[in-house]
């Protein structure tokens, strides 16, 4: 257990009640007959992991199954985005679109179903294969085709449906650890969508306005 106060990624919600690490999915099951709430690694923007009987899937962090030529992988949970990025990366493989921080865990993305910097496809789930979820006390493999409606309902659920305990991921190919940047600086919006319509051709797209300018300018 852990009792230090932890604060979500903004530091505006904190608690500071103890914190249980389940090493198995038995102790998992028998912590969870009462009421708890699933914490990753307390990098929400909100209050989402913030509970009374808060429960870490730390120790979840099993590569179940990477499949290098169909550009799959399972895994637990549990396990960090910097963790993961770095098996993928090996392989010169990666998942397409991703947020903004590394220490985030693969739950705590499939939960809040985040957001990348993909111009087309830019959800987490538009990357998810399948899942296993511990619902009700059982666990059940949930896809497009099997279990749709709690497949769809875990995805940005906030843990509301179970615990989500494996993902089976879609991978990309990539050909080198860098990025080309292009900085674009705009005067006003209707200049950012012209020039955003310009650089459709990019698979990644971000734009920061500045709302306190007089024009809303900014830089793509």
């Amino acid at each position: 257990m852990f009792n230090k106060k932890k604060y979500n990624y903004s530091f505006n919600y904190g608690f500071n009640s103890k914190i249980k690490y389940p090493k198995n999915l038995q102790k998992l099951s028998e912590i969870c007959k009462s009421n708890y709430n699933i914490i990753g690694n307390c990098y929400s923007y909100n209050d989402a992991s913030i509970g009374r009987n808060p429960i870490s899937l730390k120790n979840f962090k099993r590569i179940i199954n990477f499949d290098i030529k169909k550009k799959t992988i399972e895994v637990e949970t549990g396990i960090l985005l910097e963790e993961l990025i770095n098996i993928t990366l090996k392989n010169n493989l990666i998942i397409k679109s991703l947020p903004g921080s590394r220490y985030v865990t693969l739950g705590g993305i499939i939960a809040n179903n985040t957001q990348g910097k993909t111009l087309k496809k830019c959800f987490i789930r538009d990357y998810i294969i399948s899942l296993k979820v511990l619902h009700n006390r059982k666990i059940i493999e949930c896809s497009l085709s099997k279990n749709r409606k709690l497949f769809l309902s875990t995805i940005g659920g906030k843990g509301c449906t179970g615990i989500i305990l494996s993902a089976k991921l879609k991978l990309d190919k990539i050909y080198s650890s860098t990025i080309m940047l292009e900085k674009v600086f705009f005067n006003n919006l209707e200049e950012l969508n012209s020039k955003f319509k310009k650089l459709k051709k990019n698979d990644y797209l971000v734009a920061w306005i500045d709302n306190l300018s007089k024009n809303l300018d900014g830089i793509i």
